[in-house]
This record gives C-alpha cells, sequence and structure tokens, in this order.
C-alpha cells in the first residue's frame, strides 16, 4: 500500500514481509506479530521534527518572533483547513487546537509498556496513565488535556499495527508499529496530517528494556 511504501522509505530499508505466494488458493492470513514489551526511546536513532513541525504551526496559526504570518499560502477552497474564515468564526480556536495536537505529536513518549492481547493492546506509562483500545478499528472517544477531543482506533495492517488519532481542529495524527525485520528494536513511523499540504513523517526507535 502507498502508505507502507511510505514507511520503507523514511525507516532507510524496505521491511521484509516474506515472499509473495503464486499460489492464492492456498493463501493464510498472517499471524500478527507479538509487540509487547516495555520500550524505551533511543534519541540517537529516531528523527527529530522540530524543524517540520515549526513550520507548520507558523503556516496554522498567527505569526511567530522573527518568523512568517500564520496565512497558509494556496489555502484551500471552502473546507475547514482553507485560511478565512467568514467574520474569522471560530478560527482562533481551530488554530489553538490544532497547535495543541502538533505539540503533543511533537512530545515522544521516552518510554512504555505494550500488552498485547487477542482482542485488544494496552499502552502503559510512566505517569501511571494506560490506553487500551481494541484492535478491530473501534472507535475511542477521549478528551484531550487541554479540553477538545479525540477520536482514537487501532487496528493491524498485515505486519504493522495502526493506532490513528483525529483531533478537533482536523488534525489527523497516524502512528504504525513494527519490529525491525533486522534489529529487536520497535519502530514508530508518525504521519500528521493538518489539511494544509503533505502529511509531516518522522520515525521513533525503541529499544526493548
Amino acid at each position: 500500500m502507498g502508505r507502507h511504501m511510505k514507511t520503507a522509505l523514511i525507516v532507510g530499508f524496505v521491511v521484509g514481509c516474506g515472499s509473495s505466494s503464486s499460489t492464492q488458493d492456498t493463501a493464510v492470513a498472517p499471524a500478527v506479530p507479538d509487540l509487547s514489551g516495555t520500550w524505551v526511546l533511543n534519541a540517537d536513532a529516531s528523527d527529530d521534527p522540530r524543524a517540520q513541525m515549526e513550520e507548520l504551526m507558523a503556516q496554522a496559526g498567527g505569526s511567530r518572533p522573527g518568523g512568517r504570518s500564520g496565512a497558509s499560502p494556496g489555502g484551500r477552497k471552502g473546507g475547514r483547513a482553507g485560511g478565512q474564515r467568514p467574520d474569522g468564526e471560530g478560527d482562533g480556536d481551530h488554530r489553538e487546537q490544532m497547535r495543541r495536537a502538533m505539540q503533543a505529536t511533537l512530545q515522544a513518549r521516552s518510554s512504555f509498556t505494550l500488552s498485547q492481547t487477542d482482542a485488544g493492546i494496552t499502552f502503559s506509562y510512566g505517569d501511571g496513565s494506560e490506553l487500551a483500545l481494541r484492535s478491530d478499528n473501534r472507535k475511542l472517544e477521549q478528551e484531550t488535556a487541554w479540553g477538545g477531543e479525540v477520536e482514537i482506533r487501532a487496528r493491524w495492517e498485515g505486519r504493522f499495527l495502526e493506532v490513528e488519532r483525529k483531533f478537533d481542529g482536523g488534525t489527523k495524527v497516524t502512528e504504525e508499529y513494527f519490529l525491525s525485520s533486522m534489529t529487536d528494536q520497535l519502530y514508530v513511523v508518525v504521519s500528521l496530517e493538518t489539511g494544509r499540504g503533505e502529511p509531516i513523517m518522522f520515525r521513533r526507535v525503541y529499544d526493548p528494556q
């Protein structure tokens, strides 16, 4: 799929997915990998998305000291991501929700524990919080720390665990979790979409504890 091809490019090598079989009548859906364990961020091996994020934040809302104005060149026609709103109605809140969602995406978890069952997955964090998701693409609605709302879904796409978040303000963040075919590391490829331009994609690498 297109997204997985982009994932292979950003990781820097093609993830081995096994050879394809020409015998279609004996094809069997592969078992999902076991991602369970405690994972610690390898900052040296991970991408630093700050430059990309700051550029997008500058486009999304307001002028920044020494930067450019928040006008979005070539903005979309009509839709909520498309520049001016009538009388500016709701525009400030839209930008604030987008900004906060982007900041949250920028802040990588230094570690987490992932528990996995046939029905779902649970992320446990160092601050005592947990995120439990069904892996059948069922929607979970939560309130964000800044007062907005987010819809979260999880599903398996082959060897990839895909976790998707849709925030108030139109920002969508997709995380794809998978095990490296060359090391024992867990890769997380993050795709951030705001409806303005191409998605920002970057990689985080976690070592097993």
